[in-house]
């Protein structure tokens, strides 16, 4: 059973009422992620983000079609592996830029990408390590 908060606790300090105003001096730390394994290795502003998962590369997507957008998490083939390997940021830019026109994510859509969107379990884990980098680049700034 978890510890009950004492009233001292959660009592305003300096007129401060926002959670936690008592370790204001701290700064806060990204929360460790369960899954070492993975990595931001690249990414574009608002585009997309590549992330290493051991051996593998999943690539997430930032599609928009008019007023709706959603991600779109793939994992790299060994030919697009091999094509980033040779290409780098541009190749998966332009691998992204094709996912995106593609529509994969509405309905009735032919995307070639359609059915290689990965579950929700694995995207779980790619947000939790995308989160952490995010927080990471900010407290560098």
């Amino acid at each position: 059973m978890p510890a009950l908060r004492t009233l001292a606790a959660c009592a305003p300090v300096n007129g401060d009422v926002r959670p936690h105003a008592r370790n204001r001096s701290s700064v806060p730390r990204p929360t460790p992620t369960l899954n070492r394994t993975m990595q931001v290795i690249d990414h574009e502003p608002s585009g997309w983000l590549l992330v290493r998962d051991g051996s593998r590369l999943l690539l997430d997507v930032n599609c928009s079609q008019g007023a709706v957008s959603h991600d779109f998490l793939m994992e790299l083939d060994e030919h697009e592996a091999a094509a980033y390997a040779a290409g780098g940021h541009a190749f998966i830019s332009i691998l992204a830029e094709k996912i995106q026109d593609s529509a994969p994510g509405v309905r009735g859509s032919a995307s070639p990408y359609r059915d290689r969107h990965l579950p929700g379990g694995i995207r779980a884990k790619v947000n939790e390590v995308t989160i952490g980098w995010l927080t990471g680049r900010r407290l560098r700034k």
